[in-house]
């Protein structure tokens, strides 16, 4: 009788122990998400063509990525539209970019050079005007980040409005 009490209690502490351990190994493997955020511009650097009326931004923009997995994830691709009035005039694209460690954020810095003239050689004339010192247009920036984990890809995007001077250089502290 004794062994047969002895024998259930193996039996239920063993079903229970391996449902624990089940739980564990699918709470710290499941896929928690990674995000994705705009961190803003960190500096611009503006060159202007006067023979072909044309502004040339340098664009560093930052994403900041947060990992909350149990594991490392990498960033396999990054891709950013720069856009003017609804007109692509600037793109990047690269490959491999970064692993960010498990439970951690990272910084990821990328350039991207915006280039306008022909149909909008009318900003090279307001960004050159010397009687505005603030010379404000609005570029919207389209970005997309392909992440890759435990055999399985995701892709985030993330559209963001910019005011940038194009009068001056830009870098932010």
């Amino acid at each position: 009788m004794c062994c047969v009490i002895c024998s259930k209690q193996y039996v239920l502490l063993s079903v229970l122990l391996c449902l624990l351990a089940f739980g564990l190994v699918a709470f710290f493997l499941f896929p928690h998400s990674v995000l994705v955020d705009d961190d803003g511009i960190r500096m611009m650097n503006v060159t202007f063509n006067k023979q072909d009326s044309l502004v040339i931004l340098a664009i560093k923009a930052t994403l900041k990525i947060r990992n909350s997995n149990f594991y490392s994830v990498a960033v396999t691709s990054l891709s950013s539209q720069v856009q003017y009035m609804n007109t692509v005039v600037g793109s990047y694209m690269t490959t491999n970019v970064s692993l960010i460690p498990p439970r951690s954020e990272q910084l990821v810095d990328f350039l991207v050079q915006a280039e306008m003239g022909g149909p909008f050689s009318y900003v090279y004339f307001f960004c050159t005007l010397p009687d505005i010192q603030v010379h404000n247009i609005v570029i919207f920036m389209r970005t997309s980040v392909k992440i890759s984990y435990i055999g399985h890809m995701t892709q985030s995007s993330l559209e963001t409005h910019h005011y940038v001077d194009c009068g001056t250089n830009f870098s932010a502290v």
